[in-house]
């Protein structure tokens, strides 16, 4: 076998290991984008619930009511600071596969520079 097929052969099973990273990449950063949504999600919940206990606050309701306002906000705010930690943690990871995706396509792109190098003097000897 020819240096030049060895070096295809490395190429096409880093190829693979590339492929399988890029699968991994793309499913953290599927992940990711559902994270945020959620958080989005939460923070547009809080905002509609501040509005409403404003309203209250404005048109002098119960104490009662605004109390359970109150502590439904506080656990919005809870969920989204647990929320906001989830992203910021699915964001390094998600970097994190980025840059291993990024090193096993260099890797590949090295193998094929070397068979086609190596082939390149095959042909030419």
């Amino acid at each position: 076998m020819k240096r030049s097929e060895r070096f295809r052969k490395f190429s096409e099973i880093s190829s693979g290991l590339e492929n399988n990273a890029g699968v991994k990449l793309a499913t953290a950063q599927s992940q990711l984008e559902t994270q945020a949504k959620q958080l989005r999600e939460l923070k547009s919940y809080l905002g509609e619930y501040q509005l409403q206990l404003q309203e209250k606050l404005d048109n002098s309701d119960s104490a009662l009511v605004i109390n359970g306002y109150q502590q439904f906000i506080s656990s919005l705010n809870g969920a989204i600071a647990l929320q906001t930690e989830i992203v910021r943690k699915t964001e390094v990871q998600v970097g994190e596969l980025r840059q291993a995706w990024i090193e096993k396509r260099i890797e590949v792109s090295k193998y094929d520079q070397a068979a086609d190098n190596f082939r390149f003097q095959e042909d030419t000897q």
